[in-house]
C-alpha cells in the first residue's frame, strides 16, 4: 500500500495556496500561475504580428507591377517665340537675349569738394580713382560734378573731371587724346578699371574704339 499522511489510507489532497501576511501586514500570494498566463499572452501577440506581416507581403506581391497600367500625366509645355512669329514648345525654355539694351540711363551727381578732403596730390588722384571704380562697377552712364562751395571749388571739379575722363579712355588712345597736364601726374598710382571697352592684346571682339585722324 502507498503511504498516506493520515491513518485512513486516503491519498493527500492538494490545497490552494494560502495567503500569508508579512510582518508589515502586506499580502503574500503565489504568482507562478499569473506569470505563465502572461507568457502565453505575449506569445499569442507575437504570433498575430507575424501573421499580419505575412498578409501585407502577400498583398504587395499580388498587386500589378506593370508601369504601363499607370496613367501618365502630361507635363505642360511652355511656348517661346523665336522672334519670327513662330512658337516653339520645349520643357526647359531658354532665356531670350535682349540686344536692345536697357531703356533707361543712370546718372549720379558728385560734389567737387570731396577732393579737398585729401591732404596731398597723390591721395587726391587715388580718391578720384576710387570714385571711377565705383561708377564702373554699378554701370553708371553719366557723372555730374558740381561746385557746392559757390565758386571756390572750380579747380577741384576740373581736376576730378579730367581724371575721370582719362580713366574712361582706353589705354591705347590716351596718348593721342590727352596731352601732358599736372592733374594727370599721379594717374599711374590708380588701378586700371578693366571695363568692357578696355580691350587687352589677347582679346578679340568684333568692335574696338579707334581714332581717325584726317
Amino acid at each position: 500500500m502507498e503511504d498516506s499522511d493520515d491513518e485512513t489510507g486516503r491519498p493527500p489532497i492538494l490545497k490552494k495556496p494560502k495567503k500569508s501576511t508579512t510582518a508589515g501586514g502586506a499580502l503574500k500570494i503565489d504568482i507562478t500561475e499569473g506569470l505563465t498566463g502572461i507568457k502565453l499572452k505575449r506569445q499569442e501577440l507575437k504570433q498575430q504580428k507575424k501573421e499580419r506581416k505575412l498578409k501585407k507581403l502577400l498583398k504587395q506581391r499580388t498587386r500589378p507591377e506593370d508601369e504601363s497600367t499607370k496613367t501618365d500625366i502630361p507635363k505642360p509645355k511652355s511656348k517661346v517665340s523665336n522672334g519670327q512669329g513662330q512658337k516653339s514648345t520645349s520643357n526647359n525654355p531658354k532665356p531670350v537675349a535682349n540686344d536692345t539694351g536697357r531703356s533707361y540711363s543712370v546718372s549720379i551727381a558728385i560734389p567737387g569738394s570731396i577732393i579737398d578732403n585729401a591732404q596731398s596730390p597723390p591721395l587726391k588722384a587715388y580718391l578720384a580713382g576710387q570714385v571711377a571704380r565705383a561708377v564702373a562697377i554699378f554701370n553708371v552712364d553719366e557723372v555730374i560734378i558740381y561746385d557746392d562751395t559757390g565758386g571756390g571749388a572750380l579747380t577741384t571739379c576740373e581736376f576730378m573731371a579730367r581724371i575721370l575722363q582719362f580713366l574712361e579712355c582706353p589705354q591705347y588712345l590716351r596718348k593721342s587724346l590727352f596731352s601732358l597736364h599736372p592733374d594727370l601726374q599721379y594717374t599711374g598710382l590708380i588701378a586700371p578699371l578693366d571695363i568692357p571697352h578696355h580691350l587687352r592684346r589677347n582679346e578679340v571682339l568684333p568692335y574696338r574704339l579707334m581714332l581717325h585722324q584726317v
